[in-house]
């Protein structure tokens, strides 16, 4: 997952994360060669200790990168919905040039134009806030 490329207004909060993760992954690493080179000997409560540190960081990274996804989540949702008021306009402005009693071939391609991009774009939109 550190390899991926982030984009987006959380993209350096994501990388802070990304890094306190790693850091745990690191600090248990280390915890597990010494246990294995049998050069630390911890008492239970020491290990304890440790393990809780740990289970900490974890816990605030992970809380950390939800709350990003959902602000992510919120700023698409915003996007959307501005999109859509202006998809809105545009859709109510091409029914209009549909209602003209006899509309020159131009503007009767022209509304189809804007119709159709207007449906296209709404299925963007759509399947960006998801």
């Amino acid at each position: 997952m550190a390899d991926q490329k982030l984009d987006g207004p959380s993209t350096e909060g994501f990388r802070t994360a990304l890094c306190a993760l790693s850091k745990v992954e690191e600090a248990i690493d280390r915890h597990r060669q010494r246990l294995t080179d049998d050069s630390w000997h911890p008492s239970p409560v020491e290990l304890a200790e440790a393990l809780g540190r740990l289970a900490d960081q974890v816990t605030a990274s992970r809380q950390a990168i939800e709350a990003m996804q959902q602000s992510q989540r919120d700023e698409r949702r915003r996007v959307g919905h501005d999109m859509r008021v202006a998809l809105n306009a545009i859709a109510g402005w091409t029914h209009i040039l549909r209602l003209e009693k006899n509309p020159s071939e131009r503007v009767a391609r022209a509304a189809d134009v804007l119709d159709r991009n207007v449906k296209a774009l709404a299925v963007v939109i759509e399947s960006a806030e998801r």
